[in-house]
This record gives C-alpha cells, sequence and structure tokens, in this order.
C-alpha cells in the first residue's frame, strides 16, 4: 500500500465504522491552510481501504467514519474501521501552527522508533490485554515511525518481534 507524496501523519486513534468523531481546529490566522482528515481500514479491504478525505475547517466538526466493506476471503479476525491520518503537506511559511483535538474514536500504541521504547513495550502489553478481555471493541493494531517511514502492524506481532530482539530494528 502506497500513499505516494502525500505527506500523512498518524492522529494516534482509531475508529470503528459508523462511529462520530468530533473534530476541533484552532489556527494562530485565519488565513492558514488547513490539513486534511482521512480514516483508513486496517485490515480486511485490498483495494478500498482509503475512506474519504475531509476538508477540515476552523472550529468544530463531525464526522462519520466509513462503512468499509471487508473482503470475504479474509482469514483474519477484524472490524470495519482503522486509524487516523492527518494530510499536512504545509510549511511554515503556508501555515502557522495548528491546533486539533479529537473527541471520540480509541488510542492506538505508537512510537517514534528509538524513543521511549521501554514505555511502548508496556503500552502494548496494555492493549494486548485489553484485546483479550473485549476483542469485540479493540483492534490489535500499533504504528511505528521514524524519519522515512510509518508502518501499521497488529499489536501482538510487534510485541513478539520486540520481545524476541528487546528492541526494534529501525526503519
Amino acid at each position: 500500500m502506497n500513499y505516494g507524496s502525500i505527506n500523512r501523519q498518524s492522529m494516534g486513534i482509531y475508529s470503528r465504522a459508523k462511529e462520530k468523531i468530533t473534530i476541533y481546529v484552532k489556527s494562530a490566522k485565519k488565513t492558514d491552510l488547513l490539513p486534511k482528515n482521512q480514516f483508513t481500514q486496517y485490515i480486511g479491504s485490498k483495494e478500498n481501504w482509503l475512506g474519504k478525505i475531509n476538508n477540515l475547517k476552523l472550529g468544530k466538526q463531525t464526522i462519520i467514519i466509513d462503512n468499509f466493506k471487508l473482503e470475504d476471503d479474509l482469514n483474519i479476525p477484524t472490524f470495519p474501521g482503522g486509524p487516523s491520518y492527518l494530510i499536512n503537506p504545509y510549511n511554515s511559511t503556508e501555515q502557522s501552527k495548528i491546533y486539533i483535538y479529537v473527541e471520540g474514536g480509541t488510542l492506538l500504541s505508537t512510537i517514534k522508533l528509538g524513543r521511549y521504547e521501554a514505555e511502548y513495550k508496556q503500552q502494548l502489553v496494555e492493549c494486548i490485554n485489553l484485546n483479550k478481555i473485549n476483542n469485540k471493541t479493540y483492534f490489535d493494531i500499533t504504528e511505528l515511525s521514524s524519519k522515512m517511514a510509518m508502518l501499521t502492524i497488529r499489536e501482538s506481532d510487534a510485541y513478539k518481534i520486540y520481545s524476541n530482539s528487546n528492541n526494534i530494528a529501525p526503519l
């Protein structure tokens, strides 16, 4: 799956299909170019994994998450829905500081490689335990990012790799 040259930044949340998410956008200047938002299907759709792009505006907006069609031949249990991203290709001359607040969704474990690895490993354990307790609500999902790449994989797989190697190889 290739995003091409579009700048996507993880929002650190995932959402289920048809869930309502409220996004608040605040900017120092009313003339700022604003980012866009896009929800995706995590696993289960080979062709229709990208949701619609939402043009964000200043103030409050409510977004209803796309109802992604899942493939019939999927061997991994999953639900419609997935992580959310900001599409923000602007630089500091085109945009001042933008503040984005989100209500809704579920926090997803994320790490910027080389930072807080012990905390990330603990976060993986906590999320995996939540998934065991209620696997009808929680996705088995995590995101790892570096300066060059972002990888979305299952938390359980990340934990196995991390536990066996004691660190995460750089992307």
